[in-house]
């Protein structure tokens, strides 16, 4: 897969739905004690029914699978660099974004 970091997104970058994006935590002590996960959590960027106005991002890792982890605005059919740089920035987490899955299921 080709992971990159969200910094490395160019601002008028348009992300489409199926996008994933990957939170690793940074310090697991303070997540240990904050209780936030300390494993690595997967999320997809999916439409939300009957709203044209947002992207939803929901959690795909085992234990947290089908947790909505935020919304995104949209641009018609995908969303900006920019925004998903806005609403995900974070001290607690690394986050890395793969805009073109490969998705296969076994």
């Amino acid at each position: 897969m080709n992971w990159k970091l969200i910094d490395e997104l160019h601002n008028d970058e348009k992300i489409h739905y199926g996008a994933l994006i990957r939170f690793y935590n940074k310090d697991k002590a303070v997540t240990k004690c904050s209780n936030l996960p300390i494993e690595p959590c997967d999320y997809i960027i999916s439409p939300i029914y009957a709203n044209d106005d947002y992207f939803q991002l929901i959690c795909l890792s085992q234990g947290e699978e089908g947790s909505i982890g935020g919304i995104l605005k949209r641009q018609e059919y995908y969303v900006t660099g920019a925004e998903i740089k806005k609403m995900l920035v974070s001290d607690l987490y690394k986050i890395l974004i793969n805009i073109n899955p490969h998705i296969s299921i076994d």
